[in-house]
């Protein structure tokens, strides 16, 4: 070995050590930083891809960052989050919370139900939160926190169908793409089919349920089926499996089709851009779980948290569609936005069961989705 090679090695290994001396003094640190006892702290505990899904999970994780006003700098020190990957996981990990020294739990979604329901008895002094459920006992300690998801899901099934009308499609088909099959996606999916159908009301639906939260192959399998069945817009209602529906999405607009997606609790925009200054997500089901966790800590920062039941709505800006896509047409928003005015003043009536709308007549009698 010449003495140029020796000198190139020697700086490469001095340059490593100085690496994990850094790594070293920035793990003693994080370790040992001073905990501010008044500081709220709080678990998010989910399931499926967790804070990486774009969607649900990761409006719920803003909503913390927001509230501690960092971007993961006292993740482990205040707040913290896990994710559920099998059912046996949900209970082992709530009451593995609820025996850690946590201000409040977050749990996010109706999978939570049963082992909330046997925590929150078992932990009387733990405060919890559990969003998208309304059924369960009251008590002082939980609170649930329901969306009235129709209402927004209506709102994006205007959108679409309005959408198809002003770039005259012949004949649109619409899909709408679920995670696992519920009485709460249900609910999504009428709102969004009589949203559509009030626009074409004789539109046709292709609908799919992946199962899951956390399957982005088959969402993206299900989305080109549809895609090349006719499908001008999918609603994807599937957690992070949402972001392999936007995928196909995206495939079929570099090849030349003409298509649209939906986003769901996020607004989506940005992970529909295929190419500059355009993106495939033509608008999303918007929820602002991240205004309401904010406003739940702050409630527990303030003393005045309280268990109960929550409904929110489009009346208290809860729900909306998301408006960031420029080529949402006039039409679009005229129409979503006269929706608006008709659901707040009680004129237009959304179903929330399938039971519900098959007995208006609103909806297919072919549709995928089942009432709890």
């Amino acid at each position: 070995m010449n003495k140029v090679s020796k000198n190139v090695l020697i700086i490469v290994a001095s340059i490593i050590v100085l690496a994990l001396i850094v790594v070293r003094w920035v793990w003693i640190a994080r370790q040992t930083k001073t905990k501010d006892e008044n500081v709220v702290t709080s678990i998010l505990i989910s399931t499926g891809s967790g804070i990486f899904d774009k969607s649900y999970n990761y409006a719920a994780w803003k909503g913390i960052q927001k509230f501690y006003n960092d971007s993961g700098e006292n993740k482990g020190i205040y707040y913290e989050n896990i994710d559920c990957k099998t059912s046996d996981d949900i209970i082992t990990n709530l009451k593995n919370a609820s025996e850690s020294d946590w201000d409040i739990i977050i749990a996010m979604g109706f999978e939570f139900a049963e082992a909330m329901k046997e925590c929150s008895a078992l932990y009387p002094h733990q405060k919890f939160v559990i969003f998208d459920i309304n059924y369960l006992q009251d008590r002082e300690n939980l609170l649930q926190i329901e969306y009235q998801n129709y209402e927004a899901s209506y709102l994006v099934g205007v959108a679409a169908a309005s959408q198809a009308v002003s770039e005259k499609i012949r004949n649109p088909k619409f899909g709408f793409i679920g995670g696992v099959s519920s009485a709460v996606l249900t609910g999504v999916e009428i709102g969004y089919v009589e949203g559509i159908r009030s626009i074409i009301p004789d539109a046709e639906i292709l609908d799919f349920y992946c199962n899951s939260f956390d399957d982005p192959t088959s969402a993206k399998t299900a989305a080109i089926s549809m895609y090349n069945h006719g499908a001008c817009n999918i609603f994807t209602a599937c957690g992070i499996g949402g972001l392999g529906a936007i995928n196909a999405a995206k495939e079929a607009r570099l090849a030349g089709k003409n298509v649209w997606a939906i986003g769901c609790d996020s607004d989506q925009y940005a992970d529909g851009i295929y190419t500059e200054g355009k993106s495939v997500v033509l608008t999303s089901f918007y929820k602002r779980i991240d205004y309401a966790i904010y406003n739940v800590l702050k409630s527990v920062e303030n003393g005045t948290f309280n268990g109960g039941k929550v409904r929110l709505s489009i009346e208290d800006d809860s729900i909306t569609y998301a408006k960031s896509n420029k080529e949402l047409s006039p039409l679009a928003t005229e129409n979503c936005e006269k929706a608006k005015k008709g659901i707040l003043s009680g004129e237009i009536i959304i179903h929330s069961s399938y039971k519900e709308a098959l007995k208006a007549g609103t909806v297919p009698n072919n549709l995928s989705c089942v009432d709890d």
